[in-house]
């Protein structure tokens, strides 16, 4: 009855969406990726707003599905409560009637399983699609890092004759890809060659000092962001600004409102000193690696610290993956703590793989709530702590929470804080 219901809401979203798109014109920009979309989607969006204010319409938030990504054509914000459809419904219908319409809409596609970036792409066609990489997500669905290349690439499949590809130069199979596109392309990133080139000038545990380069212009700016991928958002931005033609150093200043959002690399103050690196909202293998990488990459006064839980949908690459994660964590970090069903598997690998005559602690525990329990006895004055897991079972915002120094503002700082998720660890 839940998959009628839901196939019914979904059907019913993509025929209005397909009414108010109808004779419009509107420019519209496409955004999809393993790792990154929303915070590409966002860091875009400032850029467009700094142009074009009250003409810009973006996803809100993670609505970037086959029910979200209509929505968001109709100018929706939020994802209704289950009562709350009736009346969802009925401003959807008037909307699919209205002249009123946004000059750029900002659109960003998330996929789980074969086929919905071209069912997606079947609403709208993009002006500029935006692939920010390629990594093992939802590897039990797509069965291989070439079947997420497959999926995502469809977007590019999807561009009008006019259009412009934008994609990260540093990911090799984008890279490669790219040669197969015909419509202009612009390309982003850290390594040589890249249309827009990004270098870390100085990076600490308050932010980094980032040198940006395209068309021939340079520029260095300090941004309240750390790690690659969310620089990264930054590169694809300007990357975006350059292909719209705006000028570089107001669309460079305009990304210094860039923040990270809630439980992605966020930077938040805790109790002992400590500094917060929030990354409570999801985690696959890239994005955790990603994450190390920034941790080690870090100045920082005391000792390195992560805190892992489970990375969910990686069917039979599960345990591959997580020990992958360990043996790199090991490297890393001063003191691991590892939650949920895959910790004891990660504490062996981890304690296997720890640099010689180097001191790592481990500790392991069964759930978030126990590891919760013994936080103050582990962390110490001034660590640096990691804290990343996939959502389902782990909770691990309810960490960060139980870590900051001013718990009082989790509900604006932290992720899943709306009723839906106030549940018990």
């Amino acid at each position: 009855m839940k998959k009628l219901i839901l196939s019914f809401i979904e059907k019913y979203l993509y025929r209005l969406a397909t009414e108010r798109l109808k004779n419009k014109e509107t420019y519209i920009i496409a955004v999809t990726g393993s790792v990154g979309k929303t915070s590409s989607k966002e860091a875009i969006k400032i850029v467009l707003d700094e142009f074009f204010p009250g003409k810009v319409f973006a996803t809100h938030g993670n609505m970037n599905d086959t029910i979200g990504l209509p929505m968001a054509v109709l100018g929706f914000d939020y994802l209704p409560a289950r009562n709350e459809w009736p009346k969802v419904f009925w401003e959807a219908r008037k909307r699919a009637k209205s002249n009123k319409f946004p000059k750029y809409l900002l659109l960003e596609m998330g996929v789980d399983k074969p086929g919905e970036i071209s069912y997606l792409t079947s609403l709208v066609t993009p002006d500029i699609a935006l692939i920010t990489n390629i990594g093992p997500a939802h590897l039990e669905n797509f069965g291989s890092l070439e079947g997420v290349l497959k999926e995502k690439t469809e977007l590019f499949n999807a561009l009008r004759e006019s259009g412009i590809a934008i994609y990260n130069h540093d990911d090799e199979r984008l890279q490669k890809y790219s040669q197969k596109v015909k419509q202009n392309k612009i390309s982003y990133g850290f390594s040589d060659g890249g249309t827009v080139k990004g270098k870390i000038v100085s990076a600490d545990n308050k932010g980094t000092i980032l040198e940006v380069t395209s068309n021939g212009l340079k520029k260095q700016m300090r941004f309240d962001v750390i790690g690659n991928h969310l620089l990264m958002a930054i590169l694809s931005a300007m990357a975006v600004s350059q292909s719209l033609g705006l000028n570089f150093d107001k669309s460079l200043n305009a990304l210094k409102k860039f923040v990270p959002l809630a439980g992605r690399m966020r930077l938040i103050p805790g109790i002992k000193s400590i500094t917060i690196i929030d990354d409570s909202y999801n985690a696959n293998p890239s994005s955790v690696l990603a994450a190390l990488e920034t941790l080690d990459s870090l100045k920082s006064k005391g000792r390195k610290v992560a805190i892992l839980g489970n990375m969910n949908e990686l069917g039979k690459y599960e345990e591959r993956a997580h020990e992958l994660v360990a043996k790199v964590a090991a490297k890393v970090c001063d003191q691991l703590v590892f939650v949920g069903s895959n910790a004891q598997l990660m504490g062996k690998v981890a304690k296997e793989n720890a640099l010689r005559g180097k001191k790592l602690t481990i500790n392991i525990f069964d759930t978030p709530s126990r590891a919760i329990i013994s936080l103050d006895e582990i962390i110490k004055e001034n660590d640096t702590i990691l804290v990343k897991a996939s959502q389902n079972k782990m909770r691990f915002e309810k960490i960060v929470e139980a870590l900051m120094l001013e718990p009082e503002k989790a509900k604006t700082l932290l992720v899943r804080q709306d009723k839906r998720w106030n549940k018990k660890v």
